[in-house]
C-alpha cells in the first residue's frame, strides 16, 4: 500500500510550491 505514502509526498510537494509563492 504506497498510495498513502505518495499522498503524503503530493501533499507535503504542494505544501513546499504554496511556500515559495508565498515567499515570491
Amino acid at each position: 500500500m504506497q498510495f498513502r505514502h505518495l499522498r503524503k509526498a503530493s501533499l507535503s510537494t504542494v505544501r513546499l510550491l504554496l511556500e515559495r509563492e508565498d515567499e515570491v
